[in-house]
Formats: C-alpha cells, sequence, structure tokens
C-alpha cells in the first residue's frame, strides 16, 4: 500500500493531464487557466509535520557490576524512569514546538489533526505525553481543571514484541524486537566486517582496562556502548565517576556512537531498521498531496530512543552525527508550492538541544529546496515493500 500510494503521487501529473486531454476532446465546458500562468511570488505553504523526538533524561537502565551508585537512593522510580529534569525538559521541548508551529497549528487539540505513536516504554510514553502538554495547554472549553493547566490526549502504542508489525497498513517501527533473521545475519556481518575488526583489535588493552574496573566483559564497542550508557546518565546527575571512568570517558564516548552507528552500518540494516518508519513518513507526504488521508492530519508524533534517532538520520544519509542528547528531534516538513504551482518540498530539520531551535540539514542528493518527487526517489531504496517478507533468509 505504501508502495502503491508513493507510485500514484508520482505518476500523477500523467493521470492529471490524461483527465484533462480526456475533457478538452469531449469538450465538457471550458478548462480554468490557472495552472499555466505566470509563476506566483506568494510563499510556499505548510502542510505537513512529522516529528521523531526522543525521550527525555532517565536514570540508568543498567548498572555495571562495579558501580559505587547503584544502590543510589536517585533510583527511587526504577532503572529507566524519566527525572525531573527530563519531564521539564520534554514540556519545554512541546513549548518549542508550539511557538514554532503556531500559525499552523490548531490552538486546540483535535484528533483530527495529530496522532501521537510511542515506543512501548514508560519513559517513551511518559515523554510524548508531557511533549503534548507544552503543545496543547487547554483552552476555553478543554480546560476542565482551572487549577490543571493540561489536557489528556491519547498516545498509542503496540507491545515491543509486535513493534514493527503490518496493522491497518500502518509500518511502526520504534523498537526492533521482533525477530528478523536477515537482519540478524547483516548486523553479524557488519561485526565481522575490517572495519570493525580493526577497530576492536585497536581498543583492545582499553576493552581489557574497562572490564578490569567495571567488572562487565568487553570484548566490542557495543559492550562500551552500554557501558558508557550509564555512566553517561550518572554523570549528567552531577554523581561522582570513577577515576577510571573519568579518564577514557571522551573516547568511550566515541565508540559509544559507532556502538549505535553499527545498527546500520549498510545498506540492509539500514532498510531494516530505520525503513519502517521512514516509510510510514513518506507515505503519509504522499497522500498529503493526493488527498488520500482518512483524516486530514497536519502533524504526526512519534516518541522514540538514541537509536532512532541515530539509524534514522544515517538511513537519509547523515553518517557523520553526534551522540543524540535526551529530546532530541528530526522533523520533516512538508510544504505546498505557492497556487499550487509545481512540485510540494521537504524540508529536513534537526534538533539536538531544547534551548536552541531546529536547524536545517540538507537532503543528501537532493537540490535546495527538495521536490517531494525527488525526497521519494532518494528513499526508496531504504524502503522495503514487505518487511516481514524481506527479513526471511
Amino acid at each position: 500500500m505504501p508502495q502503491l500510494t508513493q507510485f500514484l503521487y508520482l505518476n500523477r501529473k500523467g493521470i492529471l493531464l490524461g483527465l484533462l486531454g480526456a475533457v478538452l476532446l469531449l469538450g465538457i465546458g471550458s478548462v480554468p487557466f490557472f495552472a499555466f500562468g505566470e509563476r506566483s511570488h506568494a510563499p510556499e505553504r505548510l502542510v505537513l509535520v512529522s516529528i521523531l523526538v526522543r525521550h527525555g533524561d532517565r536514570t540508568p537502565t543498567s548498572f555495571y557490576p562495579n558501580d559505587p551508585h547503584r544502590n543510589s537512593t536517585l533510583w527511587a522510580n526504577g532503572l529507566g524512569a524519566l527525572t525531573k529534569v527530563g519531564k521539564q525538559k520534554m514540556y519545554e521541548i512541546g513549548r518549542l514546538f508550539r511557538n514554532r508551529y503556531n500559525d499552523f497549528l490548531s490552538e486546540k487539540y483535535s484528533p483530527n489533526d495529530v496522532y501521537v505513536f510511542s515506543s512501548d516504554s514508560d519513559r517513551c510514553l511518559m515523554s510524548a505525553q508531557l511533549f503534548l502538554a507544552g503543545l496543547f495547554p487547554p483552552v476555553g472549553e478543554q480546560i476542565w481543571n482551572r487549577h490543571i493547566a493540561w489536557q489528556p490526549i491519547p498516545v498509542h502504542t503496540i507491545p515491543r514484541d509486535l513493534d514493527k508489525v503490518d496493522i491497518t497498513t500502518r509500518h511502526l517501527y520504534l523498537w526492533i524486537a521482533k525477530p528478523c533473521p536477515k537482519y540478524s545475519k547483516a548486523l553479524n556481518e557488519t561485526y565481522s566486517n575490517e572495519f570493525f575488526v580493526r577497530l576492536n583489535t585497536e581498543n583492545a588493552d582499553l576493552y581489557k582496562y574497562l572490564e578490569k574496573h567495571s567488572g562487565k566483559p568487553m570484548n566490542y564497542v557495543m559492550d562500551v556502548e552500554g557501558l558508557f550508557n550509564t555512566l553517561e546518565v550518572e554523570k549528567l546527575l552531577n554523581l561522582k565517576l570513577p577515576e577510571w571512568a573519568e579518564k577514557h570517558y571522551d573516547r568511550m564516548k566515541e565508540l559509544a556512537l559507532l556502538g549505535l552507528a553499527s545498527l546500520t552500518f549498510t545498506d540492509t540494516t539500514k532498510r531494516l531498521k530505520a525503513g519502517p518508519l521512514l516509510s510510514e513518513v513518506v507515505e503519509h507526504m504522499s497522500k498529503k498531496v493526493l488527498g488520500l488521508m482518512k483524516q486530514d492530519r497536519k502533524l504526526y508524533l512519534y516518541s522514540g530512543h538514541d537509536v532512532n534517532i541515530v539509524s534514522l538520520l544515517r538511513t537519509l544519509g547523515h553518517e557523520e552525527i553526534e551522540k543524540p542528547e535526551y529530546g532530541a528531534s528530526i522533523i520533516f516538513e512538508l510544504y505546498r508550492p505557492a497556487l499550487n504551482e509545481g512540485d510540494h518540498s521537504v524540508q529536513l530539520l534537526y534538533l539536538n538541544n531544547s534551548q536552541s531551535s531546529p536547524l536545517p540539514l540538507r537532503i543528501p542528493g537532493c537540490n535546495e529546496p527538495c521536490t517531494l518527487k525527488d525526497f521519494l526517489r532518494i528513499t526508496k531504496p531504504m524502503i522495503p515493500v514487505n518487511w516481514e517478507a524481506e527479513c526471511l533468509l
């Protein structure tokens, strides 16, 4: 279905011209002369936004064996839980996007305008709710309690073990849990390739050193990513790190990012890991232009993880990136041309700091502005036609 939608969009001009020719031949009425006049200088109009946002600051998801902070009272809410800082950050990011899209989104929340999907993780679900609290504070008749500037807005999810499943033609992917044998095989091949074999060899002494002090086995780059994940959280919470961790903190950060990048190191792993979410983004764009949306929505929000941010950026051609901060966001904006002349265009933006504004990102292989037609052409190789079938060996 997504491929059909994109086909209809890419061939819409031929279809429309054929219909126009039939009208002229049959002499049915007169055809308005609006599409072939002098090009207007009116500005383009924003018609659709899709946002992938990483959850807010959290507690560690695990501890290493020799972790001096494993019994801290800071973890009262459990592992992987949003912190107060994380909650405030996600609320502020919602307000930031309210400011950016205030003239585009209605002041009042409507399910006809907005759809929200989250990874089935408490921190992602809560982050989505906090984002929405900043984006859509209740106004007018939506105010249900004058002491609470908040209103409930639905956030959709599915269990992790089904999170790449075809439900009513939806292609959602925010957490790799459903088995994909072809992806697993391709990932093993990645770790066996020359780059990662050399990387592990060059860092073998560091791995031994980290294993000795942390008590955690260190055999390859993803082991470092897991250790750094915990150390980074503790550092952000102003906990004192052991001397051995401080000494190699920057190098571990570099290796941790390479670990995240390893998950989408080849075209095959990109297509199978980030392709389904990218498919949903381009499908919504195509349906918007063709007028095929059952509900003519303006915003799709996806709440996920750092691995989703890294994987999607790499799949879009941005492979030299920094480790995403909490609240980092990838934004797709679809613009309608002035007076409907010419093609729609796509703007890609990235927010990696809640105190800044989203910055434009060039779409590799596409001119500026990037037309929707070119965007579909560029992304097509990264979008699986049938994820379940492609996962088979």
